[in-house]
């Protein structure tokens, strides 16, 4: 096929615009950038496979409402065949064919003219451009590998990559071996909820029997908590004994011995210490009076030789107190004057605090907070918080979920319009199920045939191992046994030893290895049957509908089946929601409830701390901290004005001391100072210090001699009246009988006590006093052992322990069995749920079943092309490539089954395709792409197009690839497209006679 006109009505820029390439070999098409030479491209795409769509369609003219145009082409049957493509109803647009002889023909035409070649298969054949060869640069070796490997192919790389995204579709679908991958985790699931449900169904039949269990359990579990009462009571007892066991035997013996002395012994207290210490005193008093009696003679004597003073020694003591006293009466008035001032700021500040609350003096004197009320408070304030912060969350909540609400029901609304009359869906469900039935058991069919396949290789490849693992065991059993053998003769026992054991364990080995081999066997001609019956069942009937038909109503089942489905999610979410709001509503009414409690609770605590009732927690806050205010300002009040009267006390007797002081002895003025007074009595004191001096100190010796006399003979009288006392209480007339009586006294009071203790101990451990007496009879009349009995008792405790510990946990295992069975709709849910799971399980078998299907179709086409076509293709890309490179590369080929090439240089050395340099990459390129257009397998012997495809090269390279496309071009039309002006002149000095089409305007 060749090109000979190219007419354009109206397409991207070029409005009726004609080309002509009367060439038929090489026709240079020249224009620098934003020529049109892309657009000229697209409208020959165009015209032969159809207008691009409208979210494509960037080439409607905008000078024109003409769109398309038309191309004359030859054919080896016909020339002069005009190929017409205009704008029209459909996105492809209008076609008409005419051929020379008159006739017109449609798409139909066309698609037999390009021998059923498509847009894909056309670019990725017959057209070159830049971005394929520089698209190279970018890859890694294995995906240009891979990049060549397609180009030799079609041109692209779009078949691997529908075969790598089915494979990865089918992988994560299901693997047979796999955990995660869909189909395996969704049949775990169904597994795991038919066993659920079996277990459920199991659990309801035995619900009767497990109530009769839980009721039997329960009255026994009672039984044996009475009896391990009474057996910790028992302990109990015996706990007490053995304490007791000593002290009551103790204390009855002391008692025993006492009701045989039956006479109590009268005796004071310390009879002994008091008589020592009294009698110590008594001589001691005698030799102190005789002392004294002598020095107040003495000085008697001398104070009768020395002058009366003018005032007495007390009253100068009170003059000279008062002299000392002024410097600190001097502070005091000072820090009188300062309380005062204190006395008036603290009023002052007490009664700003009562004017900013408003509240009388009566209400902050008997308010009645402590720290339990403070605590309540904080306890108070707290829970205020809380509830504030939940009454908000609850509010946002209740407003969302409202929305959401609104939203889903418009949805649901919007939704119902489009949903098909129940009707129609009937007519179209009938229409479809059988065809989908059929469908469904070919792909079936087709999956058991592969499942066969795969189970024969399998089958042979396990007979194969099996016969080799027991050959290679049995012979290392036989090595084995000859070494035994060996050793048995040279009687190394040691190596016999160790080689026996080997010997057996390879026969063990052996066995186990062909038993399993004979296992698996067998499983696998079981499955082969089994796949063989089922096969036997399917059949292949056609369909009764046309495929236009079917394929219209599945398309609208499908699409009302998505509606349908959507308005269910829409529903469930709505029902979802009004139970979200109803939980709303229920948090909000026991919000309320909280909020009553919280009112109630702060009322009570408002009468206690007598607080202003209906007020504010954040007002009782502030009103709290100004109360401790006052309280502290009104303690600091009281405690200044306890100072001030205590100082003015003070400075009052100061001052009435004195004036009596100075009137009496000094002076009669009437107004001095109480300074002055002060420094007269100072002066008057200085005139009597010299007169008083030697007078005092005998006066002072003899008065402290003379009440020392008078003491000590008061003290020697009082001795002695005791000494009579204490012989009095003891009933005896002297000191020896005294100390005779004590002795006996001691040894009563020792035994008393002990007695006394003994029996508090008693009362102390056992308080009840009827068990109290029944106790002390056991101890005292019975000889029972308490070790053994507490053993015993705690054996029993131990054993009732164990059972109850057993019925416990039967009873709860139970208990909990029952509840779930109570619980509605558990049961049903897991029978919904395990429907649901199997339909979709279904779905993704039938989803993988496709894929696998598809795939498997991928696989045939490559294996047909690379086993009948691509053997040419590649033979011609070697020796195009060879001539490329002016014979540097000679070979070129692809290894069997692997998507590869390798090429040899002529050293003979090999290289991957990333091996090479970018040049010569580019030649490898488009040697494979010229090879397969030259061994075009449709052929339809199309132009070739090549756009831009030497800008990346040589001046030699693009020599020799010139020369090339001239000897192609004897055979095949050439379309160059490009915008550089070298590679114009070079094509022009290559050819005398190429055709250059200018493509500006």
């Amino acid at each position: 096929m060749k090109i000979k006109h190219i007419y354009i009505y109206g397409f991207g820029k070029w409005v009726n615009k004609r080309f002509d390439l009367n060439n038929d070999g090489i026709n240079i098409l020249f224009g620098y950038n934003e020529s049109g030479k892309s657009t000229l491209m697209a409208f020959i795409n165009a015209i032969l496979f159809g207008f691009p769509s409208k979210r494509e369609s960037h080439y409607r003219p905008r000078e024109t409402d003409k769109y398309g145009g038309m191309l004359t082409i030859d054919t080896p049957s016909y020339n002069g065949i005009k190929i017409e493509r205009v704008g029209g109803r459909t996105n492809k647009g209008s076609l008409s064919v005419r051929y020379p002889d008159g006739r017109t023909g449609n798409e139909e035409d066309l698609h037999k003219l390009l021998k059923g070649m498509d847009l894909a298969t056309f670019k990725g054949i017959f057209h070159f451009d830049l971005d394929g060869l520089q698209g190279m640069k970018d890859l890694n070796p294995d995906d240009l590998n891979h990049y060549l490997y397609d180009a030799s192919m079609v041109g692209a790389s779009s078949l691997n990559y529908l075969d790598k995204s089915l494979q990865q579709a089918s992988g994560k679908l299901f693997k047979p071996r796999g955990q995660k991958t869909d189909l395996n985790i969704l049949a775990e699931k169904l597994k795991n909820t038919q066993q659920e449900i079996k277990e459920w169904e199991t659990k309801l039949d035995n619900y009767e029997q497990l109530q009769a269990t839980k009721q039997e359990l329960e009255l026994e579990l009672a039984h044996l908590e009475r009896d391990e009462k009474k057996l910790h009571i028992d302990i109990r007892y015996y706990d007490h004994y053995k304490t007791l066991e000593p002290i009551v035997k103790e204390w009855n013996a002391l008692t025993a011995d006492q009701q045989e002395d039956i006479e109590e012994i009268k005796f004071p207290e310390d009879g002994l210490s008091r008589l020592e210490q009294l009698s110590d005193k008594l001589e001691e008093k005698e030799a102190l009076m005789s002392y004294e009696n002598e020095k107040i003679a003495e000085l008697t004597k001398k104070l009768h030789t020395l002058t009366d003073a003018n005032i007495s020694a007390d009253l100068k003591r009170k003059m000279t107190s008062v002299i000392n006293k002024w410097p600190l009466q001097e502070k005091i008035i000072e820090d009188l004057k300062a309380s005062r001032y204190t006395e008036q700021e603290l009023l002052k500040q007490r009664q700003q605090i009562e004017d900013e609350w408003q509240l009388p003096r009566t209400f902050f004197n008997s308010a009645h907070v402590t720290n339990y009320h403070l605590d309540k408070f904080n306890m108070l304030k707290t829970r205020w918080q809380t509830l504030l912060t939940t009454e908000d969350h609850l509010t946002e909540e209740r407003r969302k979920v409202q929305r959401e609400k609104e939203i889903a029901e418009e949805q649901k609304d919007s939704e119902y319009k489009h949903l098909l009359a129940p009707e129609e869906v009937k007519e179209l469900e009938r229409l479809t199920s059988s065809e989908s039935e059929k469908k469904l058991r070919k792909q079936e069919y087709n999956m058991l045939l592969k499942q066969r396949e795969w189970l024969e290789k399998e089958w042979s490849r396990v007979k194969r191992t099996g016969q080799i693992k027991k050959l290679t065991l049995m012979g290392l059993t036989g090595l084995c046994a000859v070494g035994t053998i060996v050793g048995y003769v040279n009687t190394n026992w040691s190596i016999t030893l160790a080689l026996t054991l080997l010997v057996i364990i390879g026969s063990s080995l052996t066995w186990a290895t062909e038993k399993r081999s004979r296992d698996e066997i067998k499983q696998l001609l079981k499955d082969l049957k089994a796949h063989d019956e089922k096969m036997a069942t399917f059949n292949n009937p056609q369909g009764d509908i046309s495929k236009e038909a079917y394929l219209y109503a599945e398309q609208r089942l499908a699409l009302h089946n998505d509606k349908a489905g959507h308005v269910n999610t829409i529903n469930q979410n709505v029902t979802f929601l009004n139970t979200q709001l109803q939980q709303c509503e229920n948090d909000w009414q026991e919000l309320q409830e909280k909020w009553e409690a919280f009112n109630t609770e702060l009322d009570e605590w408002c009468k206690i701390t007598k607080m202003p009732p209906n007020r504010d927690l954040l007002f009782y806050a502030h009103l709290i901290e100004a109360l401790k205010e006052w309280q502290r300002i009104t303690k600091e009040y009281e405690t200044v004005k306890e100072n001030l009267r205590r100082l003015n006390n003070e400075v009052s007797d100061y001052k009435a001391t004195t004036e009596w002081l100075v009137a009496n002895y000094v002076s009669q003025e009437c107004d001095m100072t109480i300074d002055k007074q002060v420094k007269a009595l100072t002066e008057f004191i200085e005139k009597e210090e010299e007169a008083e001096k030697n007078r005092s100190q005998v006066r002072d010796k003899l008065s402290v001699h003379e009440d020392l006399m008078s003491k000590v003979q008061k003290e020697r009288e009082q001795i002695a009246i005791s000494l009579t006392n204490l012989f009095g209480l003891a009933h005896v007339t002297n000191e020896e009988a005294f100390r005779r009586k004590a002795h006996q006294y001691n040894q009563q009071k020792a035994q008393l006590t002990r007695k006394n203790q003994l029996w508090l101990q008693i009362v102390t451990l056992v308080p009840n006093e009827k068990n109290r007496a029944i106790l002390l009879d056991d101890i005292i009349k019975q000889d029972i052992d308490s070790h053994e009995k507490q053993r015993q008792l705690q054996e029993k405790v131990t054993e009732l322990e164990k059972k109850k510990k057993g019925i416990m946990t039967e009873l709860s295992s139970i208990t909990l069995t029952l509840k779930e069975l109570e619980e509605s709709g558990t049961y049903e849910d897991k029978r919904q749920t395990f429907i649901a799971l199997k339909g979709e399980f279904n779905h993704m078998v039938k989803e993988w079943a496709v894929i696998q299907t598809a795939q498997y179709m991928i696989h045939k086409v490559k294996n047909i092309y690379e086993t009948e076509r691509q053997p040419k293709v590649v033979q011609t890309a070697c020796e195009l490539f060879k001539r490329l490179t002016e014979g540097r590369y000679t070979q070129l080929f692809a290894p069997l089954g692997e998507e590869r090439f390798i090429v040899e240089r002529e050293d003979g050395q090999r290289f991957d395709p990333s091996e090479l340099s970018r040049g010569t990459g580019e030649l490898l390129y488009l040697s494979i792409r010229l090879a397969l257009a030259l061994e075009d397998v449709m052929e339809t012997c199309s132009p070739i197009f090549m756009d831009e495809t030497f800008v990346n090269m040589d001046k030699p390279r693009r020599y020799q690839l010139i020369s090339l496309l001239k000897e192609i071009s004897n055979e095949r039309q050439i379309l160059f497209f490009t915008c550089h002006e070298h590679l114009n002149q070079e094509w022009q000095r290559a050819f005398k006679n190429v055709e250059v089409h200018s493509l500006y305007r």
